[in-house]
């Protein structure tokens, strides 16, 4: 079994007590296998309460809730394997090792037993394997396949990522593995799965519908989702990917409820016995079916690269399953089965369905602490690099059906080889172990070869087509370069363009006529080889081309000055005293925001169970540790502090909280910049506890709110308390002494304070207690007690230190965080109290106590909680058989925050203002730099900032490195994000998770969006790759920009991402009314992906366009390319609406387009059929299952092209095959 299972999934027992589940994990033999001494043995525990929603989605709809018979259940088992294609070894190494043995053995299984039947999903594989095959391999391969024994499951290149891969990117993979099986095979593909992606999007179900698909199984949902779906039989349903499509996407989801391998129960190892493995077959497969509305079951046979010796394999099931189906008693048969066949079964039951509107499933986890949301920055360079590609790719294909239809060169025969390896490159690229950045060291570099490769592949077919398109005539004149620029675009496209060089000076024209340009010195900080970036504007026509002459010299370039304010006069950046971002304002608008810009960079966990690493984001937080059973009643530990080391010692607060009504002394000792120690005491016994309490541990170098709760008063400091010939020491506090915070209070504030020795104390100086004995608003008074002894303590032993945090009481909340604080009084002589409260809080927050009493020494900790509530016990230390009068608990209640530091308080800055740019270089020092440019142009290029990370690399392990930026904008905590770069996603603050940082991670392919309703703003973050972006508070937002693994997750890879590569990211920023943002949103998105291709070519040349006018502005040419040749030439077309429904009021309407004019006369005389999504089957032989739903919704069928005019509605893509 893959280490990468659910940990929380196949071989689990989940039992329900009172309001917590208990999931408790087996060791797993397969583990072991995979990883030396990997025992897979995890417990979890989650409350009830924390469980978050499922957006637009009812679990238990009265009207579907009715289940069919199950007088017999008729188990499917689907025979399988999965094969990354790399993951642990590269694609090579894999096939060599295992797949080549496993498709040539599953064919001899398939012809010893005609009712055998087996699942094959990763067309990579199926390739590579084809090359080495037999004609009699070959043969028994299609016969399979036209005899319903085989089945193409999905049928793409690979089972690419949902989470990291854009639209684009999942339908070229798609494209190529259907048109490879169509090819060779004859096959079409009517089911998928994606067993494997970390994660579930509505866009993926959107274009998987769209490819004619049937239903789709799923397995990577949120443990905590997966589990109240078997609780109310919804493991499916029908998803709907798209609002604006409506019923028209709608497709049969199946979630598989444990996971993608063999159950446990169908062991066949060694010398197994037929009658055990049957009836733990039975009761297993009873079990599972009773999570589904009817009596069908669909089980897995295998696993990952499993079935090297299918012949075996199929002979042990073949064995089980004679032996169930000859006793009736069981109740239960099974036959093979491949996906399709369940989907056709249970959509014969024509059952009425639950509807899953416009949602997914991330980000996914597997445990309450387990968020898979790092990977989507993992490996960030490759996932730059791949997306560089594919826009290569893109204009590559352009450029050669161009060049083909104008008969602009001889031969280019060869050229459809070099665009295929850069294509199969590219799809191998969406691998969820590729693009995800989830893969070892080893199998990156494999990736990365492969992009190089096939990048390299088509370098001269580029130049030669360039230079045909452009008819460029060879010159060799001193000084001078020559560049054809190709827009792959159906748009006009007025931009500014750069090319990085060693020369401080240049002019530039185009077609004799001089062109506006610019160079700028390179940042100090930059990784680039070249020294000067030259800026200049092209104006490029719809599929043009266009040669531009750069004359080199030796000019001084520009000059920095001394400002701190950018404007374009369409854009104005303000900058602080720190040089760093502090507004922006939309001049034409007359709207402004305050907009901070910063680098931070969370702690990534190392300790206390899950760590950070390739799959999971964990950031180091205000944690707990486990202090565990004991059998004496004290014991002392050494721990580092989760959030790496301070730059000085931190104030360290502690509370313990027992399961039971164990009552703890903390002290602390040894406190230092990397950690402390801490002797935990049960008073008044002589033994020990076995319940396995923990301690709320903060180590704070000042109040973790003061940024973002800047109106609550607070003060904190460090106080000695000197040693006392009795047991007890008083010392009192004078709030004008406090070394954070403010000196006063307006009413008497609630007070923490927490003992500990500065060094290592002698043995019986361990046990030390601290309470208060009154406050006012200028002062408290604490008291110290030495447990053990009737003895003070002498100075000489070592220092006594008392770390206090006071906060003025109420509540106050901003985003995710918050602080109630409060006193609680306790009755005299009870040693409980109940303290409940209304205010928003969550189930997990860090609680800090202190006991106030005049009359004697107490001891405080938690012994149960909620989100609303908790539970305190208080013990007296101090003659502990006296009564005691009235105790005043305080009490406050905070979020558990990921730890974060600043890259830097103040940065260094140069400013250069030209006649074209505008650009600010801040330099943060440690290899990380920004540089922030504007354009003075009109249109479109001088309406976005340019914001340019730089990292080389990132100087610290253990890091995750996020732009931050905080704004004026009244957004509500609500970010808006994109599905694969398609569907928007409206993404709320999830407070109900252990992981409050982490679980409110997601995706973003292309753009992230803050709003404000109230003042008509939008801002927008378009993103040119994959990232991870957060918006915890009311008016910010983060983008996970890059990180460095310090340690292995867990989850199979087996080494920590210590990704040491450059990196230089782009976002581009806009802020204007969200009617214009859209517009910025949809057009400028697209024009980032699909930037200009520059080409050195060897002299000038004309402007050569392929069409004489441009695309409407809402529709973009998605792909232009060759699709077949051999006999005649095809070439595959596809038209995207780029606008949502109502997304736009002029923008989101059907558009009309003429098929035979749009591309040009080439294509005037073409035969035009239109295609489903992937180009596997013509529109008009689609033949999908209808489903019943207990929800209506608009739908939107596609309008028939009629007289050769295409009507291309909202969101949609169409596809058409051109015969010419």
């Amino acid at each position: 079994m893959s280490l990468r299972q659910d940990i929380v999934g196949d071989g689990l027992l989940s039992s329900r007590l009172d309001n917590v589940v208990l999931l408790v994990a087996y060791r797993d033999p397969e583990c072991q296998k995979m990883r030396a001494a990997a025992i897979c043995l995890l417990l979890f525990a989650s409350a009830l309460g924390a469980l978050r929603p499922i957006q637009n989605f009812d679990l238990t709809p009265a009207d579907v809730r009715r289940s069919t018979p199950r007088d017999r259940i008729e188990v499917f088992v689907v025979t399988h394997s999965h094969d990354d294609v790399g993951w642990l070894k590269p694609m090579e190494g894999y096939y060599k090792d295992q797949v080549v043995y496993i498709i040539s053995s599953m064919l001899v299984a398939l012809k010893a037993n005609p009712v055998r039947k087996y699942t094959q999903v990763e067309v990579a594989f199926v390739r590579r394997w084809w090359q080495d095959a037999t004609q009699d391999q070959k043969t028994a391969l299609y016969d399979f396949y036209h005899a319903g024994r085989i089945e193409f499951n999905l049928g793409g290149i690979t089972m690419n990522d949902e989470a990291t891969s854009s639209y684009y990117q999942e339908i070229n993979q798609m494209t190529d593995g259907a048109k490879w099986l169509q090819d060779n095979l004859g096959a079409v593909p009517t089911a998928a799965w994606h067993i494997d992606p970390f994660g579930h999007s509505a866009a993926t179900a959107s274009l998987w519908s769209l490819m004619g698909f049937n239903g789709f199984g799923l397995n990577r949902i949120p443990y905590d989702i997966k589990n109240r779906m078997k609780m109310n039989q919804g493991l499916e349903f029908i998803w709907r990917g798209s609002d604006s499509y409506g019923k028209t996407t709608e497709m049969f989801a199946h979630v598989m409820d444990s996971h993608y391998s063999t159950p446990n129960e169908m062991n066949f190892d060694g010398n197994w016995d037929v009658a055990q493995v049957a009836d733990a077959t039975v009761k297993m497969a009873k079990e599972r079916n009773s999570w589904y509305r009817h009596r069908y079951l669909l089980i897995p046979f295998g696993d990952d690269f499993t079935h090297t010796n299918a012949p075996a394999d199929y002979d042990n099931m073949d064995r089980l399953m004679d032996y169930i189906n000859a006793r009736p008693d069981y109740g239960v048969t099974l036959k093979y089965a491949v996906l399709s066949d369940y989907i056709n079964a249970v959509n014969a039951l024509n059952l009425t369905w639950s509807v899953m509107d416009h949602a997914d499933f991330f980000p996914y986890n597997d445990g309450p602490n387990s968020y898979w949301s790092g990977y989507y920055a993992s490996r960030p360079a490759y996932k730059h690099s791949l997306r560089k590609a594919d826009a290569l790719l893109h204009a590559t294909e352009v450029m050669l059906t161009t060049v083909r239809n104008f008969e602009l060169l001889n031969d280019t025969s060869s050229y459809d080889g070099a665009v295929q390896e850069l294509r199969m490159a590219t799809a191998i690229g969406t691998h969820h172990d590729a693009v995800s950045g989830t893969e070892n060291t080893r199998t990156w570099e494999d990736y990365e070869r492969m992009l190089t490769e096939g990048k390299e592949a088509v370098r001269t077919p580029v130049t030669r087509m360039s230079e045909a398109l452009t008819a460029v005539a060879p010159s060799d004149a001193a000084d001078v370069e020559y560049f054809s620029v190709m827009n792959p675009l159906g748009w006009n496209r007025d931009q500014v363009l750069s090319i990085y060089t060693n020369y401080s000076g240049a002019t530039v024209t185009v077609n004799g006529k001089s062109v506006s340009s610019q160079v700028n010195p390179l940042p100090t900080y930059t990784t680039l080889n070249a020294k000067y970036r030259l800026y200049f504007v092209a104006n490029l026509g719809p599929l043009s081309s266009t040669v531009f002459k750069v004359s080199w010299s030796q000019n001084e370039a520009t000059r920095p000055v001394g400002s701190k304010t950018l404007n374009n006069g369409n854009i104005e950046l303000a900058f602080d005293e720190d040089n760093k971002l502090h507004s922006v304002t939309n001049v034409k608008a007359g709207k402004k925001a305050s907009v901070s810009m910063d680098y931070k960079e969370y702690m990534g966990m190392t300790d206390n169970g899950q760590n950070s690493g390739a799959y999971i984001f964990r950031p180091a937080a205000d944690n707990t540790i486990d202090i565990g059973s004991n059998q004496n009643f004290f014991k002392t530990m050494i721990h580092n502090y989760h959030q790496g080391s301070f730059d000085a010692r931190p104030y360290l607060f502690t509370t313990a909280r027992s399961q039971k009504d164990d009552e703890l002394i903390l002290t602390g000792y040894a406190t230092s910049q990397t950690g402390f120690g801490l002797m935990a005491t049960n008073p008044g016994k002589s033994s020990g506890w076995n319940s396995n309490p923990v301690v709320d541990v903060a180590p704070w170098e000042d109040f973790p709110m003061r940024n973002t709760l800047p109106n609550v008063k607070y003060a904190m400091g460090r106080v000695t308390v000197k040693g006392s010939a009795s047991s007890k020491a008083s010392v009192q506090v004078q709030f004008s002494s406090s070394e954070k915070g403010v000196q006063s209070f307006s009413t008497v504030p609630v007070v923490h304070v927490s003992v500990a020795t500065k060094g290592t104390p002698t043995p019986n100086l361990y046990t030390l207690v601290a309470s208060v004995m009154k406050v006012d608003e200028n002062s408290f008074t604490a008291v110290v007690q030495h447990y053990l002894s009737e003895s003070g303590w002498s100075d000489d032993d070592t220092e006594v230190q008392l770390d206090w945090l006071a906060v003025e009481p109420g509540y106050a909340q901003s985003g995710q965080n918050y602080i109630l604080a409060g006193t609680f009084n306790i009755s005299a002589n009870s040693r409980q109290a109940l303290v409940s409260y209304h205010q928003a809080t969550m189930p997990n927050s860090i609680i800090l106590l202190a006991a106030q009493s005049t009359t004697g020494i107490f001891t405080s900790n938690t012994v149960d909680r909620d989100a609303n509530h908790f539970t305190a016990i208080v013990r007296r230390t101090d003659q502990e058989d006296q009564a005691h009068d009235d105790v005043i608990l305080h009490y406050m209640v905070m979020p558990r925050l990921g730890y974060e530091k600043d890259v830097r308080g103040q940065v260094d800055s140069k400013v250069f203002d030209g006649p074209l740019v505008q650009e600010a270089q801040l330099d943060f020092g440690g290899g990380y730099g920004q540089t922030v440019v504007q354009y003075k142009v009109q249109g479109l290029s001088g309406n976005y900032t340019e914001i340019v990370t730089e990292i080389g690399p990132m100087p610290r392990e253990g890091r995750e490195l996020v732009l931050r930026m905080d704004t004026s904008l009244n957004s509500g905590s609500v970010l808006y994000t994109d599905d694969n770069g398609l569907e928007m996603m409206k993404r709320r603050v999830n407070y109900n998770t252990a992981e409050i940082t982490a679980g409110n991670f997601y995706p973003i392919i292309q753009r992230a969006i803050m709003k404000d309703q109230k003042e008509d703003l939008q801002l927008n973050l378009l993103s040119e790759a994959t990232h991870g972006a957060s918006s915890l508070s009311n008016g910010r937002v983060e983008i996970m920009l890059n990180r460095r693994c310090q340690e292995d997750d867990g989850r199979g890879v087996g080494e920590p991402i210590n990704d040491m590569s450059p990196l230089r990211t782009e976002l581009w920023l806009t802020l204007s009314g969200r009617e214009e943002a859209t517009v910025y949103s949809r057009y400028l998105s697209v024009v980032q992906q699909f930037p200009p291709i520059i080409t050195k070519v060897t002299g000038d040349g004309r402007t050569f366009s392929a069409v004489e006018a441009a695309l409407p502005e809402n529709v973009h040419l998605l792909t232009m390319r060759e699709f077949r040749s051999e006999k005649e030439r095809v070439v595959l077309v596809r038209f995207q609406h780029i606008y949502a429904r109502n997304e736009h009021p002029v923008l989101s309407v059907p558009v009309k387009i003429d098929l035979k004019t749009v591309l040009g006369p080439a294509f005037g005389h073409a035969n035009i059929t239109e295609y489903n999504l992937n180009a596997a089957k013509p529109i008009q032989q689609m033949n999908k299952l209808s489903w019943k739903t207990n929800k209506g919704a608009l739908s939107t069928e596609p309008k028939a092209v009629k007289n050769g005019i295409l009507k291309i509605q909202p969101m949609e893509i169409r596809t058409f095959l051109y015969t010419l």
